[in-house]
């Protein structure tokens, strides 16, 4: 039976690699920034998507809805050039009450919705869906932190398996992994110098700029002839294929801590230096990545990205521990299978 992927910013494209029988539903009526036309969904993703939903069909298996949940019931879930908080709101509220309208003239098991908001919040916006009756089964949660834990219901589950961007990284993982024979011995880093940290939007902080500029200025750093290779501008074809170039790749907490970068290092086989961050993966007790390849602190990166460039036995080893666990989580059986046995 069909699964229906309801999908406005493209974000969870990805699902139609993990289940093979589906409808992909468009709905418009919100002012989406990734969305594509129909051309432009085929040619980048070889998807047919549906854009009038009286083309759906009557019922389907489960209904996977990409949704930032909270939108619709906070503030702060506006971007920068957005002033009037309330209107956006409302346009979040009428959005997915459009969706849900929609819905109620199909036939469905499940509803399960997946939520890429860079923030790690939920109550707020299941307060909105309970009070209107708009039934759902799980939230998969991409920021679902330690932090907030507490302020979770049981149906919010952790899902670092979400990402967004003009291609999206996590349909580029789940292709393939690239084949490459890294050559250059430093470190990738593309990216904004973000900081950030903005009245409503405590729970979104993050100050990549003094991070980035204690690396540079780190006198192991600077006594090494800088590990750092930063890039800007690059199109997609040329940022992968630098990327993959590298035998280093660092990943720093955005305004979400669970950026695209993490993907596109599992992707390229470069190994991944990562920022410790506060999102929960629902992985093994003891699968994670190698001790030697986190940090906290600039100084700890480059001591420990020091380390790894000079002993190419311990880069293969931690280089192995990252494909083990891309390996095992990162297979679209393996998120099949969560999706589905999470309840």
């Amino acid at each position: 039976m069909k699964n229906l992927i309801v999908d406005p910013q493209n974000n969870i494209t990805f699902l139609a690699k993990v289940f093979d029988n589906f409808d992909y539903w468009s709905p418009g009526g919100l002012n989406v920034v990734n969305s594509l036309n129909g051309d432009g969904l085929l040619k980048t993703y070889g998807i047919e998507g549906i854009y009038d939903s009286k083309k759906l069909d009557d019922s389907y298996d489960n209904v996977f809805i990409c949704y930032e949940v909270d939108s619709a019931n906070r503030y702060g879930y506006c971007q920068i050039w957005e002033k009037d908080q309330d209107a956006v709101i409302q346009d979040k509220k009428n959005h997915i009450s459009h969706i849900y309208d929609i819905l109620s003239n199909l036939k469905y098991n499940k509803l399960f919705f997946f939520d890429a908001a860079d923030k790690p919040l939920t109550k707020k916006g299941e307060d909105f869906l309970i009070e209107n009756n708009f039934h759902y089964d799980l939230i998969f949660k991409r920021e679902y932190r330690r932090t907030h834990m507490q302020e979770y219901s049981p149906k919010v589950k952790p899902f670092p398996f979400l990402a967004f961007g003009q291609i999206n990284p996590v349909w580029v993982l789940l292709n393939d992994t690239l084949k490459a024979e890294p050559e250059i011995n430093k470190c990738f880093w593309a990216g904004a110098h973000l900081n950030f940290n903005r009245s409503g939007h405590e729970d979104e902080w993050v100050n990549r700029q003094s991070m980035i500029r204690d690396i540079y200025s780190s006198e192991l750093n600077l006594n090494t002839g800088n590990l750092l290779s930063e890039y800007s501008g690059l199109n997609f074809e040329d940022y992968i294929k630098t990327l993959s170039n590298h035998k280093f790749c660092l990943h720093l907490n955005g305004t979400g801590n669970l950026c695209r970068r993490f993907f596109e290092g599992l992707y390229s086989n470069s190994l991944l230096m990562i920022q410790n961050m506060d999102v929960i993966f629902p992985f093994e007790s003891g699968d994670w990545f190698s001790e030697d390849c986190t940090f906290q602190f600039a100084e700890e990166f480059v001591r420990k990205l020091n380390i790894l460039s000079k002993d190419e036995r311990l880069y293969e080893k931690c280089l192995a521990k990252q494909s083990y666990i891309k390996n095992k989580y990162y297979k679209k059986e393996w998120i099949k299978s969560y999706i589905l046995n999470e309840n």
